[in-house]
């Protein structure tokens, strides 16, 4: 059993449609991977620090994933006027874990805090990202990465496939679209890998279920 942890910013007025598109199409793919997954959703009016904590908290010490979907920058994750994981103070809840996020500038100051704290891997941008409903590609690019692993690949392979699959698709639009292109090639050069690039999903099989 592998555990899951999705927190997405649902309710969010301008791109909590993506967020949760991001989060369904995660979900979609895992009965496709080998592994059994115990996934639990972080949303809404729960998506705050305290709630988190005491999500988090059950999991800890064993390793899990965690998959973050919302707005943020180099100190924080934000749902709404919530700050629900803030460098220096909460970071501490994810030692043993990966962490995933497509939030804007989350690489610059927050993973590396991640990192310090005891987490096993990250992958994030260390700049700001643009997303959007319109284009089915954003998400594809997005979520490509987390897939990848969940299949079975190294980390660091799945980050490497996951800045392949941003070339593939760049060249594939350019003509057509060449202001969607560059948009995808700056998220590409801003996508970044922390921690341990040899983790694989074998590291996150726990034997036992958490209620």
């Amino acid at each position: 059993m592998i555990n899951i942890l999705l927190a997405y910013s649902d309710t969010d007025t301008k791109l909590g449609p993506y967020f949760v598109k991001c989060i369904e199409d995660l979900k979609a793919f895992l009965p496709s991977c080998r592994q059994e997954f115990q996934i639990e959703e972080i949303h809404g009016a729960q998506l705050n620090d305290e709630y988190l904590e005491t999500v988090v908290e059950k999991y800890r010490p064993q390793q899990f994933i965690f998959a973050a979907y919302s707005h943020g920058n180099e100190l924080f994750l934000r749902h709404g006027s919530n700050d629900y994981i803030i460098v220096y103070e909460n970071t501490h809840l994810f030692s043993n874990s990966l962490f995933y996020s497509n939030a804007c500038l989350t690489g610059k100051r927050l993973g590396p805090d991640l990192i310090n704290k005891g987490c096993l891997g990250f992958i994030g941008y260390s700049d700001a990202v643009y997303s959007s409903l319109l284009f089915e590609i954003f998400c594809q690019c997005d979520n490509y990465g987390i897939k990848k692993f969940l299949e079975g690949e190294r980390l660091g392979t799945a980050y490497q496939q996951m800045k392949n699959n941003y070339t593939e698709q760049i060249d594939k639009i350019y003509a057509a679209n060449a202001v969607l292109a560059s948009l995808l090639r700056h998220s590409r050069d801003v996508l970044i890998l922390l921690g341990d690039s040899d983790l694989t999903i074998e590291h996150f099989i726990s034997e036992h279920t958490v209620i």
